[in-house]
C-alpha cells in the first residue's frame, strides 16, 4: 500500500473521530513554561492526565485503521470488492465507547445471553418469547467490527449477503447481514417470528407496510424509518410487511438480525409483490455459514 493511500486513509480515521492528525503530535505540557500561578506538581500532574488521555485516543483511531485493512482481506482481489480502501465499507467502523474500569459488553457474551434466555436445549415457545428484553440486549452491545469481522462476508453480485453467526437449539438463529450500496430485501413477511435487527455500520432505511386483504392493490405504506448504527428496531407479523434497503449509493451497511423461531430459513417466508400485493413463496431463506454452527 503506497505511503500517500496510507495517509489519506489515516486522514479520514483522524478525521472521524473529530480530530486532526496534527492534534494526535500536540506539544506536550511539560514543554510549556510554568505561569505564577503553577507550581511544578500541578503541571506534572496536568502532563501524566495529558499523555493518557492522548494514548487513549490514539489507541482508538489506531484500531479503527487497523479493519479498515483488516475487512479489505475478506475478498481475494480487489475488484471483486463492492468498495475500496478510499472508499472503505465502514465509516461505519464506530469504534464501542470503552469506559474506564469497564469491559465492554461482547457479541459472544450477547449471543450467551440470548442463549440463556431461550433455554439450553429446547427453547421457548414464540408466545413466550420476551421481545422486550432482546432488543434490550441487542441496545446494551456496541457495535465493535472485532467481535463481527470474522463472520464479515459480502457477495458483490447480491443485493444483501446472509452470514450465519449462531444457530441456538433450532429455536433461533443469530444473522450477520451486509447490504450493498443502493440495494435492499424484498417486501416480505417474517413467517410467524420474532426479528430483532441492530445496525452494525452505516444505515438501513426500513418501510413497514400493512398486510394485503386481497391481490390487485398497491401495498400500503404504514411507517418508513432510517436505523443508525447501533439503533435496535423490532418486527412481526403482528407489525405488518417491511421491506429493507441501504439507502446509501457508495457505502455497504452491516446489521446483526435474531430470528426466534428460525422458520424462515427451516421452512421459508413470503415475498410481496408492491404494485400488486400478490405474494410469492420462499422456501428456506439461505445463509453463508461462517459463524460458529
Amino acid at each position: 500500500m503506497s505511503a500517500a493511500i496510507s495517509c489519506n486513509l489515516y486522514s479520514k480515521v483522524a478525521e472521524y473521530r473529530g480530530s486532526p492528525v496534527s492534534s494526535l503530535f500536540a506539544p506536550s505540557r511539560l514543554e510549556q513554561e510554568p505561569t505564577k500561578d503553577q507550581s511544578p506538581n500541578a503541571i506534572l500532574h496536568g502532563a501524566i492526565a495529558e499523555s493518557k488521555s492522548g494514548l487513549e485516543h490514539l489507541n482508538t483511531n489506531l484500531e479503527t485503521l487497523n479493519l479498515f485493512f483488516y475487512l479489505e482481506g475478506f475478498s481475494e482481489t480487489t475488484d471483486k470488492m463492492t468498495t475500496s480502501i478510499l472508499s472503505p465499507p465502514v465509516p461505519l467502523l464506530c469504534p464501542s465507547v470503552q469506559h474506564q474500569g469497564c469491559l465492554p459488553y461482547t457479541l459472544d457474551e450477547l449471543v450467551g445471553d440470548i442463549k440463556a434466555h431461550l433455554g439450553e436445549s429446547g427453547g421457548i415457545g414464540y408466545a413466550n418469547i420476551n421481545s422486550d428484553y432482546l432488543m434490550s440486549l441487542a441496545q446494551k452491545y456496541n457495535s465493535n467490527p472485532n467481535d463481527w469481522a470474522r463472520y464479515y462476508h459480502n457477495c458483490a453480485e447480491k443485493s444483501y449477503t446472509r452470514n450465519t453467526i449462531e444457530n441456538i437449539n433450532s429455536r433461533a438463529n443469530i444473522l450477520l447481514l451486509v447490504w450493498n450500496p443502493g440495494k435492499g430485501s424484498p417486501v416480505h413477511d417474517h413467517a410467524n417470528a420474532h426479528c430483532v435487527l441492530k445496525v452494525l455500520a452505516g444505515e438501513l432505511t426500513e418501510t413497514i407496510y400493512d398486510i394485503p386483504e386481497d391481490e390487485g392493490h398497491p401495498l400500503r405504506v404504514k411507517k418508513q424509518s432510517t436505523y443508525h448504527t447501533d439503533e435496535v428496531t423490532y418486527m412481526s407479523d403482528e407489525i405488518g410487511l417491511h421491506r429493507v434497503h441501504n439507502p446509501h449509493s457508495t457505502q455497504v451497511a452491516v446489521s446483526l438480525h435474531l430470528y426466534t423461531p428460525p422458520n424462515a430459513a427451516d421452512i421459508g417466508y413470503n415475498v410481496f409483490d408492491e404494485a400488486t400485493g400478490k405474494a410469492s413463496f420462499i422456501a428456506q431463506a439461505k445463509s453463508l455459514s461462517v459463524g460458529r454452527s
